[in-house]
């Protein structure tokens, strides 16, 4: 899920890095390259439809279906690098009345690429999971469903300034460049906080969540919410993941925050488990994770652009738009980027990742059930999932250094204030780094 996740946003940020760019393409009929790149995109499909039927099977077979999908998520990058920097396909949307506007060439571009991974999801189901075709439609759909939601401020950013460009006293010379870069960061800032707030409201439909049944089980569920002070919007049985052992929270509001359980979860786990591992979501809300998640995310964004930026100083280059292999020059900046941006995401995200999953599970000793409940929930888990009790986790702790960390909470629990002070520690030294950061990377652009 993280992964994909990942290889949306390099996508986002290769789109949006085209907007930027003033270069030569090798096709200069902006119709005659939208043309040619139809005709890339339907031979890309037959690919993957290729790959899907004959290439995965053996690394299935091999238990290495992770190799394939970030093999799969690198050719859909490699797709939009030659649309858009070698063909300059996008300015097919960039004609007439809406040559001042981007938001039409960005959905474009998501269009195809989303349309492209559903497609690879869609024969990889029916090929190597061997559903029917229409369940393996239904899960290609899913899928789509999953990460579309992720785009939506992306979008509206996009249409933000597309709005502004169309403002006349935008376009007017009494608002200095400084005054703009100012208004556009507390318009984008606002905007961003009315997405995150309303958001989980929409990704909860998109994904398919129903309320959870009125059942003994609920009532114990709000229950414990009640006696931890915890307010919601709703329990939701997360039908988009159905496979799936887990649960998850979204939203920071209390009208808007949502709690969600996957139905082969309440299934198969007992009520008391189910509790703890509700408790471990609201542990979440408690340390205001979810209000940290994002600035940790910036942190990737900024690293990667503060690497390029120095890149860029120490070895003094520039992107000239009729340069000899410019095309080849803009994939090894994005490269670049996206290999900064990825170590970031495996070393940084992941670390506090894992803190805040420890922080989140010691929330068990604040409530009135027993950690004994968390550690059969996790040992429940790691046997569902197939013994995997000692896999490690780049964003979690392994399920057995988990319940190890539990078993020695209590028998010693300062550990518990211990980690805390911790994760304290780790945020302000990461705070202090992104603020510095940032610094340097206004003085260097």
């Amino acid at each position: 899920m993280f992964s994909q996740l990942f290889f949306v946003l390099l996508a986002l940020i290769l789109i949006n890095f085209t907007s930027d760019l003033d270069m030569t393409f090798w096709i200069q009929n902006p119709i005659e390259a939208f043309l040619w790149g139809v005709v890339v995109y339907f031979l890309f499909l037959a690919f993957l439809y290729g790959q899907s039927k004959y290439v995965a099977r053996p690394l299935k077979k091999k238990r290495v279906e992770s190799v394939w999908w970030f093999l799969v998520n690198l050719e859909l990058l490699l797709f939009l690098a030659i649309y858009h920097f070698g063909l300059g396909a996008h300015r097919f949307f960039q004609q007439g009345r809406l040559s001042s506007y981007q938001t039409p060439f960005i959905l474009a571009s998501l269009l195809f690429y989303f349309l492209a991974l559903c497609w690879t999801h869609l024969w990889y189901s029916y090929f190597q999971l061997r559903h029917s075709f229409k369940k393996a439609l239904k899960t290609a759909w899913q899928q789509l469903l999953f990460v579309c939601p992720f785009c939506i401020p992306f979008v509206l950013i996009s249409c933000l300034l597309d709005a502004l460009e169309h403002l006349s006293f935008w376009q007017s010379n009494k608002i200095q460049l400084l005054e703009q870069e100012l208004i556009l960061s507390i318009l984008g800032l606002c905007l961003l906080g009315i997405v995150t707030i309303f958001l989980p409201a929409f990704i909860v439909i998109c994904w398919g969540c129903r309320p959870l049944d009125c059942s003994d089980l609920k009532d114990r569920l709000d229950r414990m919410c009640a006696s931890l002070h915890f307010r919601h919007a709703g329990l939701k049985i997360w039908s988009i993941m159905s496979h799936s052992f887990t649960a998850g929270i979204i939203g920071i509001v209390p009208a808007f925050r949502y709690i969600l359980f996957t139905p082969t979860l309440l299934k198969q786990f007992t009520p008391e488990e189910i509790e703890a591992i509700l408790i471990h979501e609201i542990g979440h809300n408690r340390h205001r994770h979810l209000l940290l998640y994002p600035f940790i995310m910036l942190g990737m964004l900024v690293s990667g652009a503060l690497g390029l930026a120095g890149l860029e100083n120490f070895f003094s280059f520039k992107i000239e738009p009729a340069e000899t292999g410019y095309f080849t020059l803009l994939i090894g900046i994005f490269i670049i980027y996206a290999l900064l941006m990825g170590i970031y995401f495996r070393f940084i995200f992941g670390f506090f990742s894992r803190l805040f999953e420890r922080q989140a599970d010691l929330y068990i000793f604040e409530s009135s059930l027993s950690p004994m409940c968390l550690i059969q929930s996790l040992d429940h888990l790691g046997i569902a999932t197939g013994n995997t009790h000692s896999h490690p986790s780049w964003h979690h702790f392994s399920i057995q250094e988990r319940i190890r960390f539990l078993y020695q909470a209590m028998e010693n629990p300062s550990l518990v204030q211990r980690h805390h002070r911790r994760v304290r520690k780790w945020l302000i030294l990461y705070f202090l780094g992104l603020l510095a950061s940032c610094y340097f990377l206004y003085l260097l652009l």
